[in-house]
């Protein structure tokens, strides 16, 4: 019983965490939504696509301009709190900040003097501006990753959420306030100035929790040391899997058109709404940090199972339901004239889930010195990826590119699927459990089935189909719903 009450409050963090990101991320991701819906109702397919795939070349330069140290911030950050070292806090912080901010100023001037190839060769495109504007972003986006780092890292997930979901909502509210009307220098200008200007009221807000940048840290050679050894794995891990994000956008600019890159930007905010799911890895971080340091590994494994298990349940009605949903949603978020994405929009969707569950793996490796096996498995997700997307999008496009994505995460998940049953005794799903994973497994399957062949009706019989097939899956597999749900709302109410 004690031992119970003492895990009571890395529980509670974790599902008071869970929450409040799950509803910022829906939040995030319908306002995303907005974004790209109102750039391609206002803008030319060409520009549009541009200016997508000039940010995805910035996201992945900014996945290695990490060097793995957002997630080893995070987790020195929480173990200093644990042990109360304002100072050794404070002294990461200043590190973390200095060393992001001289990488993207380098990268920043690098694209700027090669700009002639990346403009005029790499994307076809012939107008300047848009471009300097566009890669602005790898300043702004690298430093304002630093005052979020921390407040993940004191479980400040209410304020983490609202700043993040502020910035989408400054742009959003620019882009309805003054015409775009086919310029496409006015977004462009736009996404990196909202960063600035939250990385501004950030740092006013958490120098409240003592985070005010210091000259006299960056003599602190330790502390930087302690950062770099430990994000050393952690930094293939990062930049691995932001490449796998951003690099089906480049493939498609290469080896297809920009036309394409913006027809695969309308399945990409769509699925990015569903994207709650994944706020359960980053709440987690900071947790399991403490709990690895206090050596609970078996309440770490049992919150492991118990994740894993539910993710499994939702795989199947997840699946069933964006088949049947995919084109419609295509059309009432956006036109009719952009349905020919929804087929990526599927595979996109059952990619995520695949993706959620193993960041979810990787947090939890990463916070108990497993971050090597980590790093392997990114490599071995990158390579399928890469030869998938040489493979498939010449000839499939964006369907090829959506199947590229998905299947990498899968094989990232069933590597550290096999990592997790041996790091830790009794993970994974009880044997006793196995007969109702069959069967909702087996009834998901028929839903599948019975959905396939209704994906291309009209909406009202698709809505039917749909609600019948959840209806189908959650009344047959009631027992398993009913545990999750006890089980989540017992966690809640203690």
């Amino acid at each position: 019983m004690t031992e119970k009450k003492e895990n009571q409050p890395h529980i509670n963090a974790f599902i008071k965490g869970s929450l409040i990101s799950f509803v910022g991320v829906g939040i995030l991701g319908i306002a995303n939504y907005f974004i790209r819906r109102t750039l391609a109702l206002n803008l030319s397919p060409e520009d549009f696509g541009f200016l997508y795939s000039a940010m995805s070349l910035c996201m992945i330069f900014l996945s290695y301009l990490d060097l793995g140290l957002g997630q080893s911030a995070t987790i020195l950050l929480s173990r200093s709190f644990s042990e109360s070292k304002i100072e050794k806090s404070n002294s990461v912080y200043t590190l973390f900040l200095s060393v992001k901010f001289l990488c993207s100023l380098t990268v920043f001037l690098a694209l700027s003097f090669t700009y002639k190839f990346w403009l005029y060769d790499f994307f076809k495109y012939n107008k300047t501006l848009p471009y300097f504007a566009i890669i602005a972003i790898l300043i702004s986006n690298a430093i304002v990753s630093a005052p979020y780092t921390s407040l993940t890292a004191l479980k400040k997930f209410a304020l983490l959420n609202t700043f993040q979901i502020l910035s989408p909502l400054v742009i959003l509210g620019v882009l309805l306030i003054v015409k775009i009307n086919n310029r496409i220098l006015i977004p462009a200008i736009i996404f990196p100035l909202s960063s600035f200007l939250i990385f501004i009221l950030l740092s006013l807000l958490i120098a409240r929790f003592g985070f005010v940048p210091c000259s006299k840290y960056l003599k602190d050679t330790e502390t930087l040391k302690s950062i770099f050894h430990l994000s050393k794995w952690v930094a293939i891990s990062t930049a691995g899997l932001s490449t796998m994000y951003y690099l089906d956008s480049l493939m498609i600019t290469y080896f297809r058109t920009l036309e394409e890159v913006a027809l695969y930007n309308v399945a990409l905010p769509i699925m990015q709404i569903a994207q709650g799911l994944m706020v359960i890895p980053g709440v987690f971080i900071p947790i399991v940090s403490t709990m690895w340091q206090e050596g609970k590994i078996k309440e770490i494994s049992d919150i492991c199972s118990v994740i894993t298990e539910f993710f499994l349940y939702l795989l199947w009605p997840v699946i069933f339901t964006i088949i049947l949903a995919s084109k419609h949603l295509i059309i009432f978020l956006f036109s009719a004239n952009f349905t020919e994405a929804s087929t990526a929009l599927i595979i996109l969707f059952i990619g995520n889930i695949f993706f959620s569950l193993a960041s979810f793996y990787m947090g939890t490796l990463n916070a108990g010195h497993n971050a090597k096996s980590v790093a392997i498995s990114i490599i071995l997700g990158n390579t399928i990826n890469i030869i998938l997307n040489i493979a498939l999008v010449p000839i499939f496009g964006i369907t090829g590119a959506a199947t590229a994505t998905a299947l990498s995460y899968f094989s990232i998940l069933v590597f550290l699927a096999f990592k997790m049953h041996k790091s830790f005794d009794g993970f994974f799903i009880n044997m006793g459990n196995y007969k109702k994973f069959l069967l909702s497994t087996l009834v998901g399957i028929i839903c599948v089935i019975i959905a396939v062949p209704f994906r291309n009706c009209h909406f009202e019989v698709a809505v039917f189909t749909l609600i019948i097939s959840n209806l189908l899956y959650f009344i047959i597999t009631y027992a398993k719903l009913i545990k999750h749900v006890k089980f989540f709302v017992s966690l809640i109410k203690t």
